[in-house]
């Protein structure tokens, strides 16, 4: 997503993952590892039984109370992630969350698998 302030992990060859940043600044970007607009701290990756967990601490700005986040699962060639699929599971893979209350809401529907997988 255009805009979007992305943490990625990438599986490395000893099979654990490489945790970075990404700021996508165009449809066609390969999510080269660079600076993204938050200062953060703390980043790292886990894979536990087929799954990826991201962790990070970012500090947003004063005055944030809400953000949008989004998830995706894609293909890769070597250690290089690719293109994501635009199929309405992966169009559907975001949440709104308050900052305030730490309610959440679901962008557009999709059910739990599909909010973890995508």
């Amino acid at each position: 997503m255009t805009g979007a302030q992305a943490l990625v992990a990438v599986p490395q060859s000893n099979g654990s993952p490489k945790a970075y940043t990404s700021n996508i600044a165009n449809a066609g970007t390969q999510l080269a590892e660079s600076n993204i607009s938050y200062p953060h701290s703390k980043l790292s990756a886990t894979h536990t039984n087929g799954e990826v967990t991201i962790y990070a601490s970012l500090n947003l700005p004063i005055g944030t109370t809400s953000l949008v986040h989004l998830w995706q699962d894609g293909p890769m060639s070597g250690t290089a992630p690719q293109a994501h699929a635009m199929s309405s599971a992966n169009q559907q893979s975001k949440e709104s969350l308050d900052l305030t209350s730490g309610v959440t809401q679901q962008g557009s529907g999709g059910g739990s698998l599909s909010r973890r997988r995508n």
